[in-house]
């Protein structure tokens, strides 16, 4: 078994792992109900995500990977291509003009 995912919050780990369980790569949470404890010598003891297979290990980082950068990016504000006018990054259509936001593939 191996670490692939933690964070503070469980809600992102149990999004992980659904993104994971859909694209075919099962795993389990450990510490989901330790949040909150950890100082001191524990440390700190947020919810981690594990997969069963090392051998999917890469395809889950990239899947993950993947999800961060996707989460990222709604939420920079952007620069209509049609009229440039600043949005918020929650906005997927121009509030002035009402083009769509144009997608940034990598």
């Amino acid at each position: 078994m191996i670490r692939i995912y933690s964070n503070e919050s469980s809600l992102l780990v149990n999004h992980m792992k659904n993104l994971l369980e859909s694209n075919g790569i099962s795993g389990h949470i450990k510490n989901e109900n330790m949040q909150g404890i950890g100082i001191g010598e524990l440390g700190m003891c947020w919810p981690e995500l594990w997969i069963n297979e090392t051998a999917k290990q890469s395809d889950a980082e990239k899947i993950i990977e993947d999800a961060l950068t996707n989460v990222k990016q709604a939420q920079e504000d952007w620069t209509c291509a049609s009229c440039s006018e600043t949005n918020e990054g929650a906005f997927n259509i121009c509030w002035n003009c009402s083009t769509p936001k144009v997608q940034v593939t990598r």
